[in-house]
């Protein structure tokens, strides 16, 4: 992918409505929401409007460190298409997330990131995620 296109990515910014949201995305195995948050939330993502394989929901949260407040983000929904499973696509997805997110809530790019309500049939996708760096950290439902 070209800068450009990288660049691109970034601007479109694809964050929808729940509405948008495939009914089967919220029977999938890679985190879990509730239906009040399924309703109140204007901040769910998809990989690509025109023809998504990857969604998810973010929620800001302040934590504190040595230098002060910062904002990160929680992620308690993120799911992949059952045909991009084991083909590297959940991974590429969650960082186009979290690059996606840090961009729209003018979060810095080290801010913290980490995944919430996470099932146990999805704790080894979010384990690697998390030794690779990919989130700070996750939380088991």
């Amino acid at each position: 992918m070209s800068a450009f296109d990288q660049a691109f990515s970034l601007l479109k910014m694809p964050f929808v409505s729940p509405d948008e949201i495939p009914e089967e995305a919220w029977a999938g195995v890679l985190g879990s929401v509730s239906d009040r948050e399924q309703q109140n939330r204007d901040d769910f993502w998809v990989d690509d409007e025109e023809d998504p394989t990857a969604w998810g929901l973010h929620r800001l949260a302040d934590y504190k460190t040595g230098g002060g407040q910062h904002i990160g983000a929680h992620i308690p929904f993120f799911e992949i298409h059952p045909s991009m499973r084991g083909k590297g696509k959940g991974r590429e997805a969650l960082m186009q997330m979290i690059a996606e997110i840090r961009e729209h809530e003018n979060m810095k790019p080290d801010s913290k990131v980490m995944a919430e309500g996470v099932i146990p049939s999805s704790k080894g996708f979010w384990e690697r995620m998390y030794e690779d760096e990919i989130i700070h950290d996750y939380l088991e439902e």
